[in-house]
């Protein structure tokens, strides 16, 4: 640690008079920054004093800095995010969810003007920092993370899918990514885009995965892709691929995906008996359809599995690495892909007969919008949200409802929300 801030205080604080003042300037400037809050002048002069002392054993200005900034990094007030209402506070808290770094110069300039004190100016600014393109990369990160896609990377299939490369894994991730900034940022558009939209950014490895036409030899091209085959984020060859198999789809992946990121509903894990259950059942039928069907006819499998099972089985349609199918091979030869299926979870009820109906139910459900906004909320904290604050964001579920739910709309209401801004607790 020492080290390091020697060589933060050589490169980043350089003094062309007196040093003891320019040391002082800076901390006066920094503190504030680093411990979150204001500081009094006992803590400068303490800080001062190490710089002091760290002048006299090195010898050099650099020196002093650095022992002084090693003893800044270590305060409990930088390691420890503390629960205190303060303007420093409530502009770290937003800068850290809106753009997962600490303020930006203009943040912390907005901060000593007094604008973080009215709510009017906080919300002007926190429009200006969705217009940053490092806003507009964390959150298509966050909504990213929301549906697992980092962990695409390095997932292996069988040899039968040779095509399924780590450039096609990269292309897959870089489309699901490109879609999520489009329809957040290029069209301000809402989840039900997010959940319908037919524009895809491919280049000329996912077009073939596609069965489209190749794009260009260079970059990536903007295209349309069949309506009867895919139909938003979920239809994706990413989200295809990360919930199935080595070999083969896996209906309990995808409709565990569904239920858990969009509706919020998270089944208990089977018990070993019946893990045990499943597998029998997995070897003596060769379809996940036919999985399915054997699982719901169980009593004890049927009351979580009759749950999320009819949401994976409307993924049929897409092979272990999300390309599209019509048919399925198996030991008896092929069969026709049958994903329709009979939907009883959430406000999610009749029958659909593919994912592109499925996700266009999700588009309308208010459940998956409640969903999200949770998900949301529960990122902007970095941890699952507790029954007080599960009450808390219901105002930002009306908005997102009145706003047709609009995902930059979002973002901005839960950097606006008490429960990350407001929240009181002990300062060292």
């Amino acid at each position: 640690t020492a080290a390091l801030a020697t060589e933060a205080g050589r490169a980043g604080i350089a003094c062309s008079g007196d040093e003891a003042h320019c040391a002082r300037a800076y901390f006066e400037k920094t503190v504030p920054r680093v411990f979150r809050r204001p500081t009094d002048a006992a803590e400068l002069d303490a800080l001062l004093a190490v710089y002091t002392s760290g002048r006299e054993i090195h010898g050099s200005h650099a020196g002093g800095m650095g022992l002084a900034i090693a003893a800044l990094v270590q305060s409990p007030s930088f390691l420890y995010h503390l629960d205190h209402d303060t303007p420093h506070e409530r502009a770290t808290r937003i800068s850290l969810f809106l753009r997962d770094a600490g303020p930006d110069e203009a943040t912390w300039n907005a901060v000593a003007s007094g604008a973080f004190d009215d709510a009017e100016a906080v919300r002007e600014h926190v429009e200006t920092l969705l217009a940053l393109a490092d806003t507009r990369r964390s959150l298509v990160s966050m909504l990213s993370r929301w549906l697992e896609l980092p962990e695409l990377d390095g997932l292996s299939k069988s040899e039968a899918f040779r095509h399924y490369t780590p450039t096609l894994v990269r292309s897959m991730r870089e489309e699901s990514e490109r879609l999520i900034d489009h329809v957040m940022f290029d069209e301000r558009g809402t989840l039900a885009n997010l959940l319908t939209s037919r524009w895809s950014s491919v280049d000329s490895t996912l077009a073939k995965h596609y069965g489209l036409a190749a794009a260009g030899s260079s970059g990536r091209a903007e295209v349309a892709l069949a309506p009867a085959q895919r139909s938003g984020i979920l239809t994706r060859a990413a989200s295809m691929a990360l919930r199935a198999g080595g070999d083969e789809s896996s209906v309990i992946l995808r409709g565990l995906m569904v239920s858990r990121a969009v509706l919020c509903f998270d089944p208990p894990p089977p018990s070993p008996a019946d893990a045990e259950i499943g597998e029998t059942i997995n070897h003596a039928e060769h379809t996940e359809r036919a999985r399915a069907e054997r699982r719901a006819a169980m009593t004890r499998c049927r009351a979580c599995h009759g749950l999320f099972d009819p949401l994976g089985v409307a993924f049929e349609h897409y092979d272990a690495t999300g390309a599209y199918r019509t048919a399925i091979t198996t030991p008896d030869g092929k069969i026709p892909v049958d994903a329709s299926a009979a939907l009883e979870i959430a406000d999610l009820t009749g029958t659909v007969v593919n994912a592109v109906e499925l996700s266009e139910k999700l588009a309308a459900s208010s459940a998956a919008r409640a969903c999200l906004v949770q998900q949301v909320a529960g990122y902007a904290l970095g941890r699952h949200l507790d029954e007080d604050e599960l009450c808390a964001v219901g105002e930002i579920k009306k908005r997102f409802d009145s706003s047709g739910g609009k995902l930059a709309e979002l973002a901005a209401d839960v950097a606006m929300w008490p429960g990350l801004t407001a929240r009181r607790g002990g300062m060292p």
